[in-house]
């Protein structure tokens, strides 16, 4: 399927139906270990010895091993013999370090791919900035079963007025200081110590983005502060816009970035009129993370396709980095 959701996969919710309208949807937030069993997870990664097939006949692959699915024996990838397979149950266990201190719940879970990689997401206490402008903060764990990614930790927010994300890690420079992330290697119940940090991690990461987007809120911006602000976050984040321009290129760079400055400067509105916000800031931070995130152009054949692509952007791409530095630019107006 388009959105990565296979017939093999599952997936839980806590409250709010998925787009695709797929998954469970629970009224209460569930525990990892419950999450484990509505998300479909219970089943286990096992490891066969491979062969390749040559002009001899088969011949024993010493290198590598196959990660197969216990439950439909799917193949999952292959990977070095020193692979160690973090299991679906022993992740819910590492999240479950994470909220027995009652400092997050579970949001949702899943897996897409047909199992290929599966996560967990942790959330902690709402932040409001006005009384219509709800800010959730969550935690992000995930893991791949095909070789192409290590367990993540990673702290990101989602402004539920308009279902824009911001990461809390909010410089480029920061970005690997605000993830934890550890190889598949050993065995997770020895990485508590990666739990707690974890942990805190999310703490300071709500923490600091909670000083600094208040910071942001107070911060009034006439109309031309806007300007200027949209143009250094347009230079720095997508491409230099040309002054003058006399090529065909540079007419079509012109064109575009005036459309998309337009753009920007109607969400600003948007939201304003919607929640009465201020001209803040704040505001015209949102203005740019809610087109990176739900109207920045991604090639792809349709709109579920575009939508995968848009997160996983928003999450570990292009995206996050640019929205970072958007902060950061907002920041230090």
């Amino acid at each position: 399927m388009s959105h990565d959701i296979t017939k093999t996969d599952q997936l839980v919710l806590t409250q709010k139906p998925a787009w695709h309208g797929l998954g469970i949807v629970v009224e209460e937030a569930p525990t990892p270990e419950e999450a484990l069993l509505l998300a479909g997870l219970g089943w286990r990664v096992e490891q066969w010895p491979i062969q390749a097939k040559g002009p001899d006949g088969p011949r024993d692959v010493s290198s590598h091993v196959l990660n197969v699915r216990s439950d439909n024996l799917d193949p999952l990838g292959v990977v070095g013999v020193g692979y160690q397979p973090v299991q679906n149950g022993e992740l819910a266990d590492f999240v479950n370090a994470l909220s027995e201190t009652g400092a997050v719940k579970i949001e949702s879970a899943g897996s897409i791919r047909g199992g290929k990689r599966v996560w967990f997401l942790a959330r902690g206490e709402s932040l409001w900035l006005g009384e219509r402008d709800e800010v959730k903060p969550y935690l992000l764990v995930a893991n791949g079963h095909d070789g192409t990614m290590s367990v993540v930790c990673q702290p990101t927010t989602i402004r539920v007025v308009c279902r824009n994300t911001l990461h809390a890690s909010l410089k480029e420079g920061e970005r690997s200081s605000m993830t934890v992330r550890f190889r598949h290697e050993g065995q997770i119940a020895d990485k508590l110590e990666d739990a707690r940090r974890a942990l805190g991690l999310f703490e300071a990461a709500r923490s600091e983005f909670e000083k600094q987007s208040l910071s942001l809120n107070g911060k009034e911006m006439s109309r031309e502060d806007l300007q200027r602000y949209w143009v250094e976050v347009y230079a720095a984040t997508l491409e230099p816009i040309p002054l003058h321009p006399t090529t065909a290129h540079e007419q079509r760079q012109a064109k575009q970035a005036k459309e998309r400055l337009s753009m920007w400067a109607m969400n600003f509105d948007r939201d304003r009129e919607r929640i009465g916000a201020s001209a803040t800031a704040w505001t015209a931070l949102n203005a740019v993370t809610e087109w990176f995130d739900h109207q920045r152009p991604v090639r792809a054949a349709n709109e579920p396709v575009r939508r995968d692509q848009r997160l996983q952007g928003n999450w570990w791409g292009d995206a996050a980095i640019a929205k970072a530095k958007a902060m950061e630019l907002a920041l230090t107006r």
